[in-house]
């Protein structure tokens, strides 16, 4: 797949099949401390749940300046702040922050992972990171 990357500006038309890797990719935009708009996201909304509106929330959650618009987010990243991060029913979004915690993030629904990648929190556990069985 081929993402284009230019002038702070990232579109891919072949989005859906990244698709899982979209709440990756936005877990590091949002150290990056500039404008950036990200096209193409419209398949994000029929996941396990509807990731685009999720990861809009919890970057807002997070202190995230971000506009959502009909297939596409618009956001500055930078400084984050500490909060809780609401996974829901979508593993991608609990592995995605879960991997970029730095102790600051608490994470909803540990349990969402368990069917798709049992090993995940061990092997990626640093005795740091928050999780908690909530929904």
């Amino acid at each position: 797949t081929k993402l284009k990357f230019k002038k702070n500006v990232i579109f891919s038309n072949l989005i859906s099949r990244m698709i899982d890797e979209i709440p990756l990719l936005l877990t590091f935009v949002i150290n990056y401390n500039k404008i950036i708009k990200i096209y193409g996201l419209e398949e994000l909304k029929f996941k396990e749940s509807n990731r685009l509106l999720n990861m809009y929330n919890n970057l807002l959650f997070l202190g995230i300046r971000v506009l959502i618009k009909k297939n596409y987010l618009i956001l500055k990243g930078g400084n984050f702040h500490s909060n809780f991060i609401f996974s829901k029913t979508d593993h991608r979004l609990f592995m995605s922050f879960y991997i970029i915690n730095n102790n600051i993030i608490k994470i909803s629904n540990v349990e969402n992972i368990l069917s798709s990648f049992p090993n995940f929190l061990s092997i990626f556990n640093n005795n740091k990171n928050k999780y908690y069985a909530y929904k």
